[in-house]
């Protein structure tokens, strides 16, 4: 068997195992139709699906399938020898037996496939039959001389997942039960914590934050501003000359001595 083969078939029965709660030895039943395909292929039955599934497997069949192969003797006679061989599972139509893919189909359904059956058929009609149900049961079927197992239809996986919302439904409320009750034992009842507030805890205080705000500068209450009122349409650059304090020119060096020699000649006179 091919890696890619095996590494698909191990995948589909992990999710059966994980999900449908599949456990080796595998119960396998197996048809007329199945057997008389593997005899036309030369395909051991026997050693080819245990080794398919990596698995030891029981090999079983029912009253209905080896009744419906002895009425079909004539063109299915190496297939009766064959479904001869295997062990007989109990359907309860062992007094009046029916069709064999309605006793499959009632055998697989009956409490959603709660005994784990897989089935090995070539019947396309029981095949859509259980595929179209949301019973986990691994269908196998021959390609050639080649064993297949189908993929879990979307029906089977949306069934899973809704199962297991309602088990951790189920499982969340289970815990806020216990939880009540152990709140009722030790006094801590909601109600009860409603009605008495529980007491503030004291905290150390930070600094009062207008302490730590500095101190702004009053003007003095005669102290007028000097500079030039401004209207709100004149420019910034007018705004920043007004504000701006007029310096004194008091002249140069050479201007200073003359005024000093006038003033020295003037008391001079006197």
């Amino acid at each position: 068997m091919k890696v890619k083969r095996y590494k698909r078939v191990q995948k589909y029965i992990q999710f059966y195992k994980n999900s449908c709660g599949f456990r080796a030895p595998y119960q396998v039943l197996i048809d007329a139709t199945f057997c008389q395909f593997c005899l036309n292929n030369k395909v051991n039955i026997t050693e080819q699906i245990p080794k398919y599934l990596s698995q030891e497997c029981k090999l079983l069949t029912t009253v209905c399938v080896v009744q419906e192969a002895q009425r079909l003797s004539q063109s299915l006679y190496g297939a009766m020898l064959i479904i001869k061989q295997f062990p007989i599972r109990r359907c309860g139509h062992e007094k009046s037996p029916i069709d064999a893919s309605e006793c499959l189909r009632e055998l697989i359904c009956a409490d959603n496939n709660s005994d784990h059956y897989m089935l090995c058929t070539q019947d396309l009609v029981l095949t859509r039959a259980i595929r179209r149900s949301t019973v986990g049961c691994p269908l196998i079927y021959m390609r050639g001389n080649a064993m297949v197992m189908q993929k879990p239809h979307d029906t089977v996986r949306e069934a899973v997942e809704r199962r297991e919302q309602e088990a951790s439904d189920e499982h969340v409320d289970h815990q806020m039960d216990v939880l009540k009750k152990l709140k009722r034992a030790h006094d801590l009842d909601d109600d009860d914590s409603e009605a008495k507030p529980r007491p503030k805890r004291k905290r150390t205080k930070g600094p009062n934050p207008l302490s730590c705000k500095k101190k702004t500068k009053k003007p003095m209450a005669g102290q007028q501003s000097t500079a030039p009122k401004t209207s709100a349409g004149s420019s910034g650059g007018d705004q920043r000359s007004a504000n701006k304090k007029r310096r004194r020119n008091r002249g140069g060096k050479h201007i200073r001595q003359m005024f000093d020699k006038i003033s020295a000649t003037v008391s001079g006179d006197k």
